[in-house]
């Protein structure tokens, strides 16, 4: 497989469904979006289901998923399931999967170490431009998150491996 066909799949899910961004091994951004999943029953098979199709219409040869386990994390228990069904069903499709935690991705990306999300999601927009339209305003105490934030972290974490593959 030529280097213009070889992909990354970076998945970061949310409450209601994951963001993805696909880049290609050189850093160019292929793909980018949020898959909402509105019924809530069986929230984490449908988003499985999902992700499987993204599988198939990319064929990525990594799949970079958020750590959960890494020190910092503090994520609800159905998304760290969702996480690793995410792992699992990367390992079935013999994919390389890779996890990092939110301190890796900080470093990966030159920011303080206590950056929050929009600060982060303003580093993935610095990367790729064409992103900085739909780069959400930051969140007041009062706002939930915009469903965006979901594909700039995505973004983050692809950032992250590649950054790890290039060191």
């Amino acid at each position: 497989m030529s280097a213009l066909h070889r992909f990354v799949l970076a998945l970061a899910p949310v409450s209601r469904g994951f963001g993805l961004f696909v880049v290609d091994v050189a850093g160019k951004a292929i793909d980018w979006r949020v898959r909402e999943i509105r019924d809530a029953n069986h929230r984490n098979a449908k988003c499985q289901v999902a992700a499987d199709q993204l599988l198939d219409e990319f064929r990525p040869e990594v799949l970079v998923i958020e750590d959960h386990r890494a020190p910092g994390s503090r994520r609800h228990p159905r998304i760290q399931e969702l996480l690793d069904l995410f792992a699992e069903l990367g390992v079935a499709r013999g994919l390389n999967v890779v996890r990092y935690g939110i301190r890796d991705v900080r470093v990966a990306l030159r920011l303080h170490p206590k950056a929050n999300k929009h600060k982060i999601a303003e580093a993935v927009a610095k990367q790729f431009p064409a992103l900085e339209r739909r780069l959400p305003k930051p969140k007041r105490i009062w706002e939930t998150e915009a469903h965006a934030m979901a594909m700039f972290q995505a973004g983050a974490l692809a950032l992250t491996y590649l950054a790890a593959r290039s060191a």
